[in-house]
């Protein structure tokens, strides 16, 4: 493996173009997913590097005698929706989601929508310098799938909605699908950087509300039910309500889970270690049940199947209802939201829901070394300090907690801080940030 071991993440594989991840390593990774895997669907996003990665993984797959059903360019939930049908072994994804172009990477998850876990990953990678091919005979077969049709039926069969949303892409794969799903479901749709960009250069693939001016302007100017903005390949959303302001993703979360317990009079939800406290205050007195779970998609999809939770939602934009689909697509939430609002705006429903005061930094450090900053610092702190150690070092301190944890994506150590009051937060950022800087 040598200098290409740090690309086996904890739930995906994710490395820089070409220097960390190339054609040849995606080959290699189609050998050794096929020690593994007897067939898989195969999809890739719009990044000008995917085609070359997807084609250099399916030869490997071939060649170490799996068969691949190739749906080829796809949105996230096409692709994940495509595996679903297909019933083959795994579906894999080419795609670096949020990460800015010069990245890519290799999602994968059983058909039946739940995330390879960490141990399966690094097995992938931990055998890549030994892996070979099938005798000629034994080699796998590959035949063309387009389940794009069958994914707009779904959400199409299932909502009958009214209204208008304005929709960003950020020429990323929802492009290829967005406004079919919508118009599909009844709505009308204005579409913002709706064209595939394979240099994902009309804003940052990730949909941080800094990088959401043309959406939020569209959406002050016209009357819109919501503004909703994708990530690169789709599985993660950020809302925008219907004066132009940016939601939260515990905002989404506790909207959803409201409606949930006015229907069915219960709800577990699932909330990472980054989300604000703000989903127990709210939700717990309505009645919901909240547990938290690591940073991470594959414990998202693993933790909802495991205690059978409505709702799962991660700070960083990530949804799951598992009710409506197994995994991580974020297409349903603008649905359940244009569902919720016909009565109701949405800035109303988020009326009452408070927005405590945070600070994030990302502390650029190698992606050898992160590991060991984060186990070095738990050393110092849990001797001092109430912590829990589920996902990094999670410090409760009065008024507050400090969330310490090594990217599982990127060379970057993040510092998540809340508090109730901003001297409070003040406080606790400079504190903790003198301390990881000072190990960094």
């Amino acid at each position: 493996m040598g200098d290409y071991k740090h690309i086996f993440r904890a739930y995906d594989i994710r490395g820089k173009v070409p220097e960390e991840l190339n054609a040849g390593i995606a080959y290699k990774i189609g050998l050794s997913l096929a020690q593994d895997f007897s067939s898989t669907t195969l999809s890739y996003d719009v990044r000008k590097t995917s085609p070359a990665l997807a084609n250099a993984l399916l030869a490997g797959f071939l060649e170490g005698g799996g068969d691949v059903a190739f749906q080829g360019l796809a949105s996230f939930g096409v692709a994940l929706y495509s595996g679903y049908l297909e019933k083959t072994d795994i579906t894999t994804y080419i795609s670096a989601s949020h990460l800015p172009p010069e990245y890519n990477g290799v999602k994968l998850y059983y058909s039946d929508g739940l995330a390879l876990s960490s141990d399966d990953i690094s097995k992938i990678g931990g055998r890549l310098e030994k892996v070979g091919g099938v005798e000629w005979r034994n080699y796998g077969v590959v035949e063309a799938r387009d389940h794009t049709k069958e994914y707009i039926e779904f959400f199409s069969s299932r909502y009958s909605l009214e209204g208008k949303v304005a929709v960003d892409c950020g020429g990323g794969a929802t492009s290829l699908v967005a406004r079919d799903v919508f118009e599909g479901v009844g709505l009308k749709v204005d579409t913002i950087f709706c064209k595939s960009n394979p240099a994902l250069a009309d804003r940052s693939p990730e949909p941080d509300p800094n990088s959401l001016v043309k959406l939020r302007k569209t959406v002050q100017s016209g009357d819109y039910l919501f503004g909703v903005a994708f990530d690169g390949d789709g599985d993660r959303v950020a809302i925008l309500d219907e004066k132009g302001n940016p939601l939260t993703s515990e905002q989404v979360a506790i909207i959803l889970a409201k409606d949930l317990l006015e229907e069915n009079g219960k709800a577990l939800v699932l909330a990472n270690t980054e989300c604000s406290s703000v989903i127990e205050d709210v939700l717990v007195p309505l009645g919901a049940e909240v547990k938290r779970i690591p940073v991470g998609h594959s414990y998202l999809t693993h933790y909802a199947r495991e205690l059978k939770a409505d709702i799962g939602v991660e700070a960083s934009g990530h949804f799951l209802l598992p009710n409506i689909l197994p995994f991580d697509d974020a297409m349903p939430i603008p649905m359940e939201l244009a569902r919720i609002v016909r009565d109701r705006s949405l800035s109303e429903l988020a009326l009452g829901i408070p927005v405590y005061p945070r600070a994030k930094l990302n502390i650029p450090v190698g992606d050898r070394e992160k590991f060991e900053i984060v186990e070095r610092l738990k050393e110092r702190l849990v001797e001092e300090y109430e912590v829990n150690t589920m996902d990094g070092i999670k410090v409760f301190v009065p008024g507050g907690w400090v969330l310490i944890r090594a990217s599982n994506t990127e060379p970057k150590i993040r510092l998540l801080v809340e508090a109730r009051d901003e001297d409070t937060l003040n406080e606790l950022v400079n504190k903790f940030r003198s301390l990881v800087e000072e190990l960094a």
